[in-house]
Formats: C-alpha cells, structure tokens, sequence
C-alpha cells in the first residue's frame, strides 16, 4: 500500500522565507464600509426615528412635571441673532474646554483618542461623512429636548449633566470613562447655555455645532491617513 504524505500548512511560509520574502504582520481588523441600504437605515433611524422619540419623550416629561408646553420653545419664531450668537458661544466653548482638558490631563487625551475618536471613525467609515453629519447633527435637536429641556429644570444642572455623559457608553464605563466625561463637561456647557437664555434652540445649535465640528475633526484625520 502506497502512503499518501499531507502537506505541510508551514511549508508555503518556509519557501517565501527561502525566497527572501518576508511575511507582512496582518493589520488592524477595520469594519466595512456600509452599503446603500444599510446607511439609509442608519440615516432613518439615527436621524429621524431616534431624534423624534427624543423630543417626544422630553416634551411629555416637560409637561407631566411641570405643565410646560416644550414644543412651544421650538418654535421658529426666535430671536436669532441671540440664538445663533448664544449656539457659537456654546460649541467653541464646549470644544476648547474638552480640548484644553486633553491637553493638561495626557492621561484622559489618550483615553480619549482610544475611545471616542475610534468610535468615531468607526462610524465615519461605516456611514460616510455626509450621512454622519446629518445623523450627529440631529441628534443634537433630540437630545436637547429630552436633557435639557426635558430633565434639566427638575434635576438641576448637575445631575443633568452627569446623566448627559453616562448615557454616552456609561455602561461600559471602564473602557469609556473619557468619552463620558468628555460628554458630561460638554452637556454642562449646553445646560449653562440653556439656564442662562431660557433659548432651547440656543443649546441645540451649540450641540449640533459641537458634534459637525467633530465630524469634520475625524474627517480631517481620516484624510490625513490617521
């Protein structure tokens, strides 16, 4: 009987090596990026179906507890030159604040960078910049109305803002500590905004302008190969 021998899984490497080939380490695993379908859903969902729940939800807290009409406050009957004024005011500061705070405390910048900014451009490659845009933007709107117009004037300013950044990845709160307070500093700017003017649309615009600026930041560093 003749015997059969069975390849070697190894000897395919050793001929590359003998060849003066040297195998390449594999690289980071990355997600795909979505198809059509897939983004149109996440735009439904995180750009309409998950904003309007917000704001239905804030609005019914807003007057179950305190008889205040919330969609009243989103009338496009503003102030606007206040509004738009208060919303710049609002996201530099929000920025800066979080940048500035990387920038003195390394520990929370690199926890940063590894958590938020990866989650980011997790999302960015997934969705594309310009569904990410209109996703981040809106939720802006959402989110608004449910802590700060909604919570904010039972709970207070800081127990809002604590909420605010736990419910971004609180629950995995080891890993995600930086994105969480991260969230929190920002949501106490938002609510200051809010508190100061009585404007809702002043933090919604500040809110949005925060989440495109970052969009645009993970954007950049996209394109510059980070």
């Amino acid at each position: 009987m003749t015997e059969e021998r069975l390849g070697d899984p190894g000897e395919e490497h050793r001929k590359e090596q003998a060849g003066g080939e040297a195998a390449e380490p594999p690289g980071p695993v990355r997600p795909p990026a979505a198809g059509t379908a897939a983004r149109w859903r996440f735009l439904v969902l995180g750009g309409l179906v998950a904003p309007g729940a917000m704001v239905l939800v804030g609005a019914a807290l807003a007057w179950g507890l305190r008889r205040e009409d919330l969609l009243a406050a989103l009338s496009l009957r503003q102030p606007w030159p206040e509004v738009l004024a208060w919303a710049a005011l609002g996201a530099a500061l929000s920025l800066g604040s979080v940048a500035g705070l990387a920038q003195v405390w390394r520990r929370f910048g690199r926890a940063l960078e590894r958590t938020g900014l990866e989650t980011g451009e997790e999302a960015l490659r997934f969705a594309g910049w310009p569904v990410l845009a209109v996703v981040v933007a809106v939720s802006g709107l959402g989110e608004e109305v449910f802590f700060r117009g909604g919570l904010q004037p039972t709970l207070g300013l800081p127990l809002t803002s604590l909420a605010f950044g736990l419910a971004h990845g609180g629950w995995r709160i080891r890993e995600m500590w930086a994105y969480v307070l991260a969230a929190a500093l920002a949501g106490a700017i938002f609510g200051a905004v809010y508190a100061r003017t009585g404007l809702l649309w002043a933090s919604v615009l500040a809110h949005a302008g925060h989440n495109l600026a970052t969009t645009l930041y993970l954007l950049y560093r996209r394109r510059r190969g980070r």
